[in-house]
């Protein structure tokens, strides 16, 4: 059994979107929640 990370991601909470923009993983954000603000690229 092999273990793979996630391809795609959605982000329920705004602490969550701005840690993957943070990481550099904002490619792999496909969902935001309507309270979220995506952070400025």
């Amino acid at each position: 059994m092999s273990a793979s990370l996630p391809q795609r991601i959605v982000c329920l909470t705004e602490e969550t979107t701005e840690i993957l923009y943070l990481l550099g993983e904002e490619d792999r954000i496909v969902g935001i929640s309507g309270f979220t603000v995506r952070p400025p690229r």
